[in-house]
Formats: C-alpha cells, structure tokens, sequence
C-alpha cells in the first residue's frame, strides 16, 4: 500500500512541476521535434501540441512527457 501512495505522491509532483515551457525547454535542449518528442514519449502530436500552447492535456500524456525527460536526465 505505500508504494501505490508513494506513485501517486509522485505523480502529483511531476504534474504540478512539469509546466509546458519546461516541455518545450527540455525538446529544445535535446534536438527533438514535436513529433520525435511523440514518438519518444507515447503521447500524441496534438497532445504535446496543446500541451506547450497551455492548453488542456490528459494527466497521462503529462506524465509520459514528463518521465520521457527525466529518463534523458532532465
């Protein structure tokens, strides 16, 4: 039961944190477009796209964005 607490926490973090400028910072920084960044993460073009126009995105394609840049050490 902690570990799933432990996840969530997380989660919660790596929403809150990742904003949509450090999205388009960290694909900067990497060289990637937006949809090498789609491939790389799961999330689809338009998601990334509204993502990094502040707009609305699912939860999950949020966290896959955002751990797709943490496994690249950002």
């Amino acid at each position: 039961m902690a570990s799933y607490a432990m996840k969530i926490t997380l989660e919660r973090i790596a929403l809150f944190q990742f904003t949509p400028a450090h999205c388009a910072q960290a694909r900067a920084m990497l060289g990637w477009s937006v949809d090498e960044l789609s491939r790389e993460s799961g999330a689809s073009v338009d998601a990334i796209e509204r993502f990094e126009a502040r707009r609305d995105v699912a939860d999950a394609d949020r966290l896959a964005l955002a751990y797709r840049f943490e496994s690249e050490g950002l």
